[in-house]
Formats: structure tokens, sequence, C-alpha cells
């Protein structure tokens, strides 16, 4: 792994140890500096967006989480996020679309995990070799 990607992480980690303590500037610091090392990092951008939320400045998370969604419109957890805040804002129609978004995403994901499991995961027959093939 990239040192900046391994710094990244770290600083995502640290960051999200300090929001669980409740120490918002720490948590504020880490996820900034994650954003400044990987500007296009969706999970560095929920990050911030979570820290704004709780301290009370919706303007700052909401411009966190569309930049999220932006950089990475399959994300899931971004359109949940976003859904949750709209109606915290109470603009439920833009919640609804944000939740209806979600529960998409969430159902192809599924989908594609369930798939992937029945392609790649589940027991292979045993093919009896074949003499000509390369072994």
């Amino acid at each position: 792994m990239a040192r900046a990607a391994m710094r990244l992480k770290c600083k995502r980690k640290v960051a999200a140890i300090y929001y669980l303590q409740k120490d918002l500037p720490a948590a504020l610091a880490h996820y900034s500096r994650a954003a400044e090392i990987e500007p296009a990092d969706t999970e560095a951008q929920i990050g911030l967006a979570q820290v704004f939320v709780t301290m009370d400045q919706p303007e700052n998370a909401l411009q966190h989480l569309r930049t999220a969604i932006q950089l990475d419109p399959l994300n899931a957890i971004a359109h949940y996020r976003l859904s949750r805040f709209y109606r915290l804002l109470g603009r439920d129609e833009e919640a609804s679309e944000e939740t209806e978004t979600y529960k998409k995403l969430r159902e192809a994901q599924e989908h594609l995990r369930t798939t992937y499991s029945d392609v790649y995961m589940a027991p292979r027959k045993q093919q009896p070799l074949d003499r000509d093939s390369p072994q």
C-alpha cells in the first residue's frame, strides 16, 4: 500500500475514534487532514459531514455530503446520511428521494453479493483432469 494511502486510512481511523470519544475538534482536524491528503476520498467527506451535523453546522454538513455523492454516486452510505440529514431539516421530499436511491443501491449491492457468492464461493464440482491440458 502506498504511503499516502496508509496515512489517509490512519487519519480516517483516528478521526473516527475521536468522533466516538466526542472529541469533535480532534475528529474534525483528522477528517480534514484526510480530505487534504486525498480530496476525492468519499469516506473523509462523509466523516466531515457527520462531525458538522453533530456540531450543528448544517451548511457545512450538506456541502460535504453533496461532495461525497458527487465523488461516488453509488455510495449507499452517503445517500442514506443525506436522506437522514434532509429529514432533520424538514426537507421530506428530498429525504424520500435519497432514501429511494439508498434502497436501490443496497438492493443492487445485495444482488451483486449474492451473484458473486453463487459464482465464486460455491463449491465447485471436481472436473476430471484432461491429459492434454496444462496443469
